[in-house]
């Protein structure tokens, strides 16, 4: 990847009433649009840029199990190793279609904000 400016990294939004709603769900596509909006560019070309730029995001979390972003966070995995059935450890029978959830480990994506990415909440009024 490329170092970005930081002086460019950050937009500015204009204040034009036209924001979502403090309840409602901001989604991908809503994302793509006002990107779109902002940027004076087509819609597929900002989903096409957006598209790969989550699956870059998600390959690399996979792969080396973290990911920084400068000025917005860490995305880390942290591994669990699956636990035995309750049922199992108390000695009791366990049906073959449950038996295989010990095998099982648990992921979890964690995500910790940069100083940066807090002090933009900040300044927000969160």
């Amino acid at each position: 990847m490329h170092d970005i400016d930081e002086m460019s990294t950050d937009a500015e939004f204009p204040d034009d009433g036209h924001a979502e709603p403090a309840g409602r769900l901001l989604t991908k596509r809503s994302i793509d649009h006002e990107v779109a909006m902002l940027c004076g560019l087509p819609m597929k070309t900002v989903n096409e840029v957006t598209a790969m730029f989550l699956d870059l995001t998600m390959s690399a979390i996979a792969e080396r199990g973290e990911l920084y972003l400068h000025r917005f966070g860490t995305f880390t995995v942290k591994r669990y190793k699956g636990k035995a059935l309750a049922q199992e450890q108390l000695g009791k029978k366990v049906p073959p279609a449950r038996r295989t959830m010990r095998d099982i480990s648990k992921n979890e994506i964690h995500f910790k904000k940069s100083r940066g990415f807090r002090s933009r909440l900040r300044d927000l009024g969160w």
